[in-house]
């Protein structure tokens, strides 16, 4: 009876042992993934925040003039 008990509890820690490899396994592929996805998409968002402030700048250089003119030439009313 002694002996029954230890082949059930080996293949118990058996399979356990196989579950967890498994649980192992793919905690590493997701982690891996979730690595190279951040390599990538990281400095793809920097350089579109730098396109975007870029842009932003290029407008404000062009409006600044029209609203200085705007200002002194005394037509700056808050009602159009």
């Amino acid at each position: 009876m002694d002996q029954g008990y230890e082949e059930r509890s080996t293949k118990a820690l058996l399979k356990e042992a196989e579950n967890f490899k498994r649980l192992a396994f793919f905690g590493i592929a997701i982690s891996t993934v979730a690595t190279l996805t951040a390599i990538v998409a990281v400095p793809m968002l920097y350089n579109y925040m730098q396109y975007v402030q870029s842009s932003l700048e290029g407008e404000l250089v062009g409006a600044y003039p029209l609203t200085l003119n705007s200002l002194t030439s005394g037509q700056h009313s808050l009602m159009t």
